[in-house]
C-alpha cells in the first residue's frame, strides 16, 4: 500500500527519502478545486489538481449509491 506522502512525491517526480522539502514546496504550489454535483449524495469525492510547474493536471472522482 502507498502511503499519501509517496503518492504526492511520485506526482512530483521525485524520491521522498531525498528531501521532504521538494514534496513541501510540490504540494504548496498546487492549484485544488473540489465540487460536489447535483446527484450526490452522502459518499462522493471529486478533486481536480494542477501543477503549473510541470504543466500537468490530475482528476479524482467517484461516488457510491447505496
Amino acid at each position: 500500500m502507498t502511503s499519501s506522502l509517496e503518492a504526492l512525491a511520485a506526482m512530483a517526480d521525485v524520491t521522498p527519502a531525498t528531501d521532504p522539502h521538494c514534496t513541501t514546496a510540490f504540494v504548496e504550489r498546487l492549484h485544488c478545486v473540489a465540487w460536489q454535483e447535483s446527484d450526490d449524495e452522502i459518499w462522493y469525492l471529486h478533486l481536480a489538481m494542477e501543477d503549473p510547474d510541470q504543466g500537468s493536471a490530475w482528476v479524482l472522482t467517484g461516488n457510491d449509491f447505496d
